[in-house]
C-alpha cells in the first residue's frame, strides 16, 4: 500500500483513476458517494489527509449543517460503507484489470492507493499459498465484523423496556474488548435498525455477524432469547435461550450473567464466530482476509496442539506480521507461539524463549492494552521464575476482558502454578462453567489444585483428560497421580505406564519451571522418583 505522500508533485495517476471510477456506471448513478469519494482522494492528495475526518466529510462533502454530530447521526459511515462496497464491485468488475486500486480501509476514511501491474513499480506484496492468509483482491485485511441490533421487549409491560434497551446497549461494550472483532457503534444500529434488518446492514455497513434478541417477562421470570446471524444471508448461526429471576435490585449483576454466556458461546476465541470463519464455507463469504486469516487460524491451532496444525499457524502468523508489522495483536500471538513451542517441545531451543520475550515487548509497545500480550506475558515470567511478575501480568490481563473464558482458564491455571490456589480454582470452574471443553492447561490446573489438597483420584481423572497426552508434563502429572493413588491402595501390581527417558526429563524440567510452590513441586518430584518409571 502506498500513501497519498507517495504521490506529491506526481497526482496525475491517482487523479486519471479516480476520474475513470467516477465515469463508471457504479458511480455516475450515485452523486451523493461520487462526492464523498471524490472529496477524501483530492483531500490526500493535498497533503490534509489527518483532517480527512467524520465530521469534516459530513460538512464539507456531504452538505451537513455545521452542527452536525457523527455520534447522532451516521450518514457518513453508512455511505462510506456503501463506497466500499462500490470499489469492490467495480474492482471485481470493470476495473480488473485497472493499473492503480484506490481504497477506503475500514476503520478509516483516509485513501490509501496500490499499484496493481507490479512492473510499473518495485512493490512486491507477500503472497501466501494453500489460502492461508490469503489477500484479498482488492488488498483490505480486516477483523470480523459484528453488529448489535436492539433487543425488543415483547411483553405487554413496556416499563420494562430499559431491560432490553440496556443488554443490546452493554453487550455493544463487552464485544469491543475482543481484540479480533470490529464491532460497530450502538448507536449506528439503532437508528437504523426500525428501518432495516441484517442483509441491508450488511451493505451499509459491511458487517459479517449480527446479533439480535428479545425479552419476555412472566411470573417473576425473564426469557432472554439471543440469536447470531450471519449478515449476509440472516442464516441463524446460533441461538439460546435464557430464563432468569427477574429482581429490579439486581438488574447489572442479571445482564452480567446473560453477557459472560452470550460472550463466550459467540466471541471468544473458540466461539461460534472464530469457528464459523476457521472451518466454515468460505465459499459462501467474502475473506476475513490477511491478517486475520492468521489470528483465526491461530484460534483453531488453540485447540489442538498437533504438530501439523501448530507450523500452519505460525507460518501464517509470521506472514501476517509481514503483512501487517504494526498489528500488537499479532505480534502477541507470534509471542505465544514461541512459548508453547518451548513448552511442547522434547528437545527445547532456549532462543523461543528469547525471541518471545522480544515479541511480546513489541507488542505492548505497540499496544499497552493488548490482552494477548499480557498473556503471554504471564506465561514468560511463568518460565523465568519470576512468581511476582506472573501475578501482576494476571491481573492486568484479566482487567483488559473479564468475560473471555479461555483466559480465565488460562490464568486460572497460572495462579494454580504459583500458588494461588482459591483464586486459580475459582477461575477455572468459571471457565468450565462456561466452555465444557477444556485445554491442557485447565485440566491441569484442576489436577494439581486437587493433588495440593490431598484428592487424588479427582487429580487424577482430570490429569487424564488433559490433551495432547504425550506432552511431557502432562504425563508426568498423570504419572504422579497415579502413584499417588498406587500408594494409598498399597496396589503393588499395577504397573506405571512406560515413559522414555527423554521425556521424562523433559517433564521433569517444565514441571520445575512451571510450579513455583515448592510444597505442590517436592511432592510430585517424591511421587515420580517412587514411581519406578520404566526407560525405554
Amino acid at each position: 500500500m502506498l500513501s497519498s505522500d507517495y504521490f506529491n508533485g506526481n497526482a496525475e495517476p491517482v487523479r486519471k483513476q479516480l476520474l475513470k471510477i467516477l465515469s463508471s456506471h457504479e458511480f455516475k448513478n450515485s452523486h451523493v458517494v461520487s462526492r464523498f469519494f471524490e472529496f477524501v482522494v483530492e483531500e490526500a492528495l493535498a497533503g490534509r489527509a489527518n483532517e480527512i475526518k467524520e465530521y469534516t466529510i459530513g460538512v464539507k462533502a456531504l452538505g451537513k449543517p455545521a452542527d452536525f454530530n457523527p455520534q447522532f447521526e451516521a450518514v457518513v459511515r453508512i455511505h462510506a460503507g456503501r463506497l466500499r462496497r462500490m470499489l469492490r464491485e467495480y474492482y471485481n468488475g470493470n476495473g480488473s484489470s485497472d493499473p492503480l486500486l484506490i481504497d477506503i480501509p475500514k476503520g478509516s476514511y483516509v485513501p490509501v492507493f496500490e499499484w496493481l501491474n507490479t512492473t510499473n513499480i518495485a512493490h512486491a506484496s507477500v503472497k501466501s499459498t494453500n489460502g492461508v492468509g490469503k489477500e484479498n483482491d482488492n488488498g483490505l485485511y480486516h477483523k470480523a465484523t459484528v453488529a448489535v441490533f436492539p433487543f425488543h421487549n415483547l411483553s405487554a409491560d413496556d416499563s420494562k423496556n430499559y431491560f432490553a434497551e440496556g443488554i443490546g446497549e452493554q453487550l455493544c461494550v463487552e464485544l469491543a474488548r475482543f481484540e479480533h472483532l470490529s464491532v460497530i457503534s450502538y448507536y449506528s444500529t439503532y437508528k437504523l435498525a426500525a428501518e432495516t434488518d441484517g442483509r441491508e446492514m450488511h451493505k451499509l455497513f459491511d458487517i459479517d455477524y449480527a446479533i439480535m434478541g428479545s425479552t419476555r417477562f412472566f411470573d417473576g421470570l425473564v426469557q432472554i432469547n439471543v440469536q447470531l446471524m450471519f449478515a449476509e444471508s440472516n442464516a441463524v448461526l446460533w441461538s439460546q435461550s435464557f430464563i432468569r429471576q427477574f429482581n429490579p435490585d439486581n438488574v447489572l449483576g442479571l445482564q452480567h450473567d446473560i453477557f459472560e454466556q452470550v460472550l463466550s458461546k459467540v466471541a471468544d476465541e473458540d466461539g461460534v464466530i472464530a469457528r464459523d470463519i476457521a472451518n466454515a464455507a468460505t465459499l459462501r463469504k467474502k475473506n476475513i482476509s490477511g491478517v486475520y486469516d492468521a489470528v483465526y487460524l491461530y484460534f483453531s491451532f488453540r485447540g489442538r496442539y498437533d504438530q501439523e496444525s501448530f507450523e500452519n499457524a505460525k507460518i501464517a502468523v509470521e506472514r501476517a506480521a509481514v503483512l501487517d508489522s504494526k498489528n500488537a495483536l499479532i505480534w502477541a500471538l507470534l509471542s505465544r507461539l514461541y512459548l508453547l513451542n518451548y513448552i511442547f517441545k522434547t528437545i527445547p531451543d532456549p532462543e523461543d524463549l528469547q525471541k518471545g520475550k522480544a515479541l511480546i515487548e513489541k507488542a505492548l509497545w505497540l499496544d499497552g492494552n493488548c490482552q494477548y500480550a499480557y498473556r503471554a506475558l504471564a506465561w514468560l515470567h511463568l518460565l523465568t521464575g519470576r512468581t511476582h511478575d506472573c501475578k501482576r501480568a494476571i491481573e492486568q490481563c484479566l482487567d483488559l476482558n473479564p468475560n473471555a473464558g479461555t483466559t480465565l482458564g488460562n490464568m486460572g491455571f497460572l495462579n494454580i502454578c504459583i500458588g494461588e490456589y482459591s483464586e486459580g480454582f475459582r477461575l477455572l470452574v468459571k471457565a468450565s462453567s462456561l466452555h465444557p471443553m477444556l485445554c491442557w492447561y485447565c485440566n491441569i490446573g484442576f489436577a494439581l489444585y486437587y493433588y495440593h489438597a490431598g484428592k487424588y483420584e479427582e487429580a487424577y481423572d482430570w490429569a487424564r483428560k488433559a490433551q495432547p497426552s504425550e506432552m511431557p508434563f502432562v504425563l508426568l502429572v498423570k504419572l504422579a497421580t497415579q502413584q499417588k493413588i498406587r500408594a494409598r491402595k498399597n496396589d503393588v501390581h499395577q504397573k506405571a505406564f512406560p515413559i522414555s527417558r527423554e521425556i521424562t526429563g523433559r517433564g521433569a524440567e517444565i514441571m520445575s519451571l512451571l510450579i513455583h510452590d515448592p510444597d505442590l513441586k517436592e511432592r510430585l518430584q517424591k511421587e515420580l522418583q517412587s514411581s519406578g518409571v520404566v526407560v525405554e
